[in-house]
């Protein structure tokens, strides 16, 4: 989650967050996205529990571009 207005109004200090909710700062995020498009990046994750999180949804895709007969 990235500490933004919204999530300020249910947790206003940033410091007691809950460590699962993983929350960064506007200005990190930022940071984040700009290093992503200096890299010509598609995807700009900001937390590394992303790459657990697709991965079904990338598995998914794959087996359908198999099925498709559009990848071997």
């Amino acid at each position: 989650a990235v500490y933004t207005p919204l999530i300020a109004r249910a947790i206003p200090d940033p410091a007691k967050a809950p460590p699962g909710l993983g929350l960064i700062s506007s200005e990190r995020c930022a940071e984040l996205a700009l290093k992503g498009m200096d890299l010509g990046l598609f995807y700009i994750p900001t937390h590394a529990h992303l790459s657990d999180d697709m991965r079904s949804r990338s598995e998914g895709v794959a087996a359908a571009l198999k099925a498709l007969g559009l990848a071997s």
